[in-house]
């Protein structure tokens, strides 16, 4: 019998999403992607160094070879992935000129930067503000000076962007963050990936699974380029 560290099971589908701030009937071009809770944990203990499957079931048709070929590119295994000849893969179209706040979860570290210049290029084209957040289990001074120290750059480097800073403290990872998006409003998560600490707490099978049942809010990865 295989055996994995982690196995998920559930549906993932195509995504389409729009590269303009448009309604969608006036909409001509997207960027494809992939779209699953399961299939996103699977990826996410790949990139730990850990093995995982995911078990689904796709249709036999081109868009049913994409979402293996991407997921099975990301260290995943999909060897148990069964085909349906009568089913079509599902497909999703979004919109997300509804995302008005979205939050960045930093750890003050110069790759932040970088990742932050790619989420701003990305969702140019949409209007929306920015809470960039800090998660600590203790007060620390130092971090207040890192977080006026960031602030003072972004001012600079975005005057016309709406930006929130805050330091939420609390040694309950899960309960403290889904307190910040519900009172703040936030419509997506943003963290880069080589945040190890972060990615391993998230990704964990236990907190994961409260996540994705606990939370509706979407979670957006930049992969961190090395310093």
């Amino acid at each position: 019998m295989k055996q994995w560290d982690v196995l998920t099971v559930g549906e993932t589908m195509v995504v389409f999403i729009p590269e303009q701030k448009q309604l969608l009937r006036y909409v001509d071009r997207f960027k494809k992607g992939i779209a699953g809770a399961e299939s996103n944990v699977a990826i996410g203990v790949s990139k730990l160094g850990h093995t995982s499957c995911w078990i689904s079931k796709l249709g036999c048709d081109e868009l049913g070879e994409y979402v293996l070929r991407e997921i099975r590119g990301e260290g995943v295994y999909v060897s148990e992935v069964i085909r349906d000849e009568n089913a079509s893969t599902g497909v999703m179209i979004k919109q997300f000129s509804e995302a008005k706040r979205i939050a960045f979860i930093t750890n003050f570290d110069q790759r932040d930067l970088i990742a932050f210049d790619t989420l701003i290029a990305a969702l140019k084209p949409f209007h929306f503000s920015v809470s960039l957040i800090h998660l600590s289990d203790v007060k620390d001074t130092w971090n207040e000076i890192k977080l006026g120290g960031i602030k003072e750059y972004f001012q600079k480097q975005y005057p016309d962007l709406e930006i929130h800073y805050d330091v939420v403290m609390n040694d309950d990872f899960l309960n403290s963050l889904d307190e910040y998006i519900k009172n703040n409003h936030i419509d997506i998560i943003t963290l880069t990936t080589y945040k190890r600490n972060i990615f391993s707490r998230l990704f964990n099978p236990g907190i994961a699974r409260k996540m994705i049942f606990h939370s509706d809010t979407p979670l957006l990865v930049i992969y961190g380029r090395p310093s």
